[in-house]
């Protein structure tokens, strides 16, 4: 097996961005309500920009530039989180309620911070602000989405 490279860590983060993207997307034209529809919509495009910050800094670090600084058991767990865990095209498509599709945002958002919180370990040094940033933003969704369901609970 292959150590992970910092330009693969940060493919599998556009990944998982692209994948939030289009969970909530869906959800958004599946809204009941214009509010629901803003708030996925909102979430969706704030996904977009992640994935547009992680594709940057792949092209300013380079795609491989610093492979091998992640240790082999840990690239294997990064691999399997990314494949397994975040945003699986199957756990998405098996929600059928609004409330189902919040619960599971939820449960992204922390996987997501998860995932970051350790990637941020990776990088070379000077991008961990970035990262933090995502992972503030992240945090809000997460908010976001409680507040939500505080709502439907009602």
């Amino acid at each position: 097996m292959s150590l992970l490279g910092i330009g693969q860590l940060l493919g599998y983060a556009v990944q998982v961005e692209e994948r939030g993207e289009q969970f909530f997307r869906e959800w958004a034209k599946k809204a009941a309500s214009d509010e629901l529809k803003k708030i996925f919509e909102l979430l969706a495009e704030e996904e977009s920009i992640h994935k547009k910050t992680f594709e940057d800094l792949k092209d300013k670090i380079g795609d491989d530039s610093v492979s091998g600084d992640i240790p082999e058991a840990h690239s294997e767990y990064l691999r399997l989180f990314t494949g397994e865990i975040l945003f699986r095209d199957e756990e998405a498509k098996a929600v059928s309620n609004l409330h189902d599709a919040v619960e599971l945002g939820k449960k992204q958002e922390l996987d997501s911070i998860l995932f970051y919180s350790d990637m941020q370990t990776f990088l070379p040094k000077g991008y961990e602000k970035v990262i933090k940033k995502i992972i503030d933003e992240e945090r809000k969704h997460y908010v976001k989405l409680s507040v939500l369901e505080k709502k439907l609970i009602k």
